[in-house]
Formats: structure tokens, C-alpha cells, sequence
């Protein structure tokens, strides 16, 4: 397996998968520029890595996610925020009939990406004031969109270009989120006080006066 980063963030990614959880990773990603450097994460097989993960989770894999990875030789992923092209990643099968079905299936997951979304919309488009977040997953669904499942030979690419106006579609998403946040905190407050008054009167028979 390979990764595209800089080797800061490679003790990162190793110090968290290690640990096999993803809360030190993220903290980190925040503050990481990522160049090209290509480097050599482990010199194992995709089963093998996979097999160790699952071991460690105490999970079992999704059938066809264990028949992608047996389909899988290789895997290589290089990461650029500042690039066209911010995800690139590549699969290689064990022979063209194994890429066929790596290509088959990342392109499922993709189409069942964007059902997820239309019907995340239609519920949100339900929603009296929700209007931020409607454009917020109709971007998302743009940027789903936007990715490419190729196959040549025994390799399958996928790859997510750099979406237009990134930066300020996050902004406008996390302005929205924490706005909703307020909303539901203020929701929250009137019912907690709300059930505090009722209690009151439940235990004393009379109304608080202030």
C-alpha cells in the first residue's frame, strides 16, 4: 500500500491506525499540508492489512468488500488538498477480470452515493427552515458526481477533482451547522426549563415566581 504525503503526517496515519482509531488522525489532518511524496506505508498484501484491521475491530467484512479485496493485488492513494485532482486513488486487480469487478463494484458505491443524497434532500426539502442544509448536501451530491471510476487493463482509478469554490461552500456548511446547533441548544434550554417548572409544581403544588 502506498500513501502520497509528507512524512509528518505518516507517523500520524501509523500512530492512529495503531491504535485503530481515527480521533488523533483527524485532529492532525487539520493542521497537515500534504505534498506528493510518495511513501511505502507497509509492505503487506491488501488482505493481509485488511484481515489484521478486522481482527483488531472484532468485526467481520461486508461479503463483497472481502470479495473486492481478494479481487485486489495492490492499492495506492495519493491525497493533495491544493491539487485538481484531491483524491487519487488506484486499485490494481490480480488480472482484468478482478479489475472488471473492483471497477463494477466502486462504481455501485458511487450510484448508491447519490441515492443517499436524493433522499436525504427529499427528506430535508421536507423540513420547514432547512434551507443550508439543502444546499449543503446538493454540493455534496455535485462533488459525488464529479468523481471518476476508470478501468484500463488490471488498474482501476477513481479520483474527486477539486470542486469549485471549496473553501467558502465549508465556511457556508459550518456557518449553517453550528447556526442549527444554536437553534437546537436554545430547543433544549426551553424544554429543560419548561420540564423544571413542572416539577416544581408537581412537588410544591404552586408555580415558581421567578
Amino acid at each position: 500500500i502506498f500513501l502520497c504525503t509528507d512524512e509528518k503526517l505518516m507517523h500520524n496515519f501509523i500512530d492512529a491506525a495503531g491504535k485503530i482509531t481515527d480521533a488523533p488522525m483527524i485532529a492532525r489532518l487539520q493542521n497537515t499540508n500534504i505534498d506528493a511524496q510518495l511513501v511505502v506505508v507497509a509492505d503487506r498484501t491488501v488482505g493481509e492489512i485488511a484481515k489484521k484491521v478486522t481482527t483488531a475491530l472484532e468485526v467481520d467484512l461486508p461479503p463483497q468488500a472481502a470479495m473486492a479485496i481478494e479481487d485486489m493485488a495492490a492499492l495506492s492513494l495519493a491525497v493533495d488538498i491544493d491539487a485538481q485532482k484531491i483524491i487519487d486513488l488506484k486499485l490494481e486487480g490480480k488480472n482484468e477480470q478482478s479489475a472488471q469487478s473492483l471497477h463494477e463494484l466502486a462504481a455501485g458505491l458511487k450510484s448508491m452515493g447519490n441515492i443517499g443524497f436524493s433522499g436525504a434532500l427529499n427528506t430535508l426539502k421536507a423540513r420547514e427552515g432547512s434551507e443550508p442544509m439543502v444546499e449543503m448536501f446538493q454540493y455534496g451530491q455535485q462533488v459525488l458526481n464529479s468523481v471518476t471510476v476508470n478501468v484500463d487493463g488490471s488498474t482501476v482509478a477513481v479520483a474527486l477533482p477539486r470542486p469549485p469554490q471549496l473553501e467558502e461552500t465549508l465556511q457556508t456548511a459550518m456557518t449553517a451547522m453550528r447556526e442549527e446547533a444554536r437553534q437546537m441548544q436554545q430547543l433544549n434550554n426551553g424544554r429543560q426549563l419548561g420540564l423544571a417548572a413542572w416539577n416544581y409544581e408537581t412537588a410544591l403544588r404552586r408555580w415558581p415566581q421567578n
